[in-house]
């Protein structure tokens, strides 16, 4: 099998189950997989990432950077409007052949860094759950792939859980509010635990929070989600104003080092959602050992939220090495909660 029927594999799973939130991107998804010239666009990835993610996000990058472009018209992100993509593929071949060699570069540089602020709703009920069964009424929060640190804030984001049941919670002054469905149980969500810090590891440096870095976090949303959209605009001065720490590198390398400059006798939770995926064996692995490592030093715990066909599962590990625990499962960006947990 050649590279770009590899590439083209990946897109039309795509299509089936990572875009199924967006139909522009499912859409353009189908087309691209038949098409050679943009496969070889998309192979400029580097090794180990998602080349139908990181194509689409660096034409959303070009796209929000200079909205007077036909296709802009296919993009609400961009000023269009959502409805019939019957004619959307071409501008969008058009504006990729226009724009090749910018996007290559791009591609070539470029990690997934999906920063969905949504998933938090579905990362929230574990902390609690995590800090409410140990104790713990503050912990340090590490977070594997943080993409722009999103979710290591998400004790200042407002949340509604709606469904059968209605749930509020969350400071009330808070300007973001995080709305998700309820198919399950009502999820824990008091008390929660004090951030004592808040650790974001990611292969990409974030220094300050320019224009340029704003424009990749919000190109990283599908451009026809408008209510991921505007809670990442929501939230962006928030993260700019009280950013949390970041620390450059591969996660499986860099969290040992983490762990080992915390304060031995108070409590780590160390989350991950749709990060491990993205990850080989071997750095899973290397994780795992070191939060066994750091369990003989300290109280620690492991919450993911990571993928299982079309949705997510979330777990909850000790930091002991011993079984996860399936807890529930959400939608791949949170749009809705399924908890299990004492039910």
């Amino acid at each position: 099998m050649t590279d770009l029927a590899l590439i083209s594999g990946a897109f039309l799973r795509a299509a089936e189950r990572d875009f199924l939130a967006s139909p522009l991107y499912v859409a353009l998804s189908n087309r691209i997989a038949q098409d050679d010239e943009m496969l070889a666009i998309a192979r400029h990835s580097k090794l180990g990432q998602f080349p139908p993610y990181l194509l689409l996000t660096a034409v959303h990058s070009l796209l929000l950077e200079d909205a007077n472009d036909p296709l802009a018209e296919f993009y609400p992100s961009a000023g269009g409007r959502a409805g019939s993509l019957d004619g959307v593929y071409r501008p969008f071949r058009e504006f990729v052949i226009r724009n090749k060699q910018r996007l290559i570069s791009i591609i070539a540089s470029a990690h997934v860094n999906k920063s969905i602020l949504r998933r938090s709703a579905c990362l929230r009920p574990m902390i609690v759950e995590v800090a409410s069964e140990s104790g713990w009424s503050a912990i340090h929060l590490i977070d594997l792939g943080c993409g722009a640190g999103f979710n290591l804030l998400l004790d200042k984001w407002r949340f509604s859980y709606g469904g059968s049941s209605e749930l509020h919670v969350g400071p009330p002054e808070s300007p973001v509010c995080v709305p998700t469905s309820l198919r399950g149980g009502l999820p824990p969500h008091d008390p929660f635990p004090e951030i004592l810090s808040r650790t974001g590891l990611d292969l990409d440096h974030v220094e300050t929070m320019d224009a340029a870095h704003e424009r990749w976090i919000l190109s990283s949303q599908f451009p026809d989600d408008t209510l991921n959209l505007q809670l990442t605009r929501d939230a962006l001065p928030l993260l700019r104003r009280d950013p949390p720490r970041f620390v450059t590198g591969d996660a499986a390398s860099t969290l040992g080092q983490v762990l080992d400059r915390l304060p031995e006798a108070e409590p780590v939770i160390v989350m991950h959602s749709l990060a491990l995926v993205l990850m080989r064996g071997e750095q899973r692995q290397q994780i795992a050992r070191e939060i066994r490592t750091a369990s003989t030093k300290r109280p620690i715990a492991r919450i993911g939220m990571e993928i299982r066909e079309s949705a997510t599962s979330l777990a909850i590990a000790p930091g002991d090495g011993g079984k996860p625990r399936i807890v529930g499962e959400a939608e791949l960006d949170g749009a809705w909660l399924f908890w299990t947990a004492g039910t």
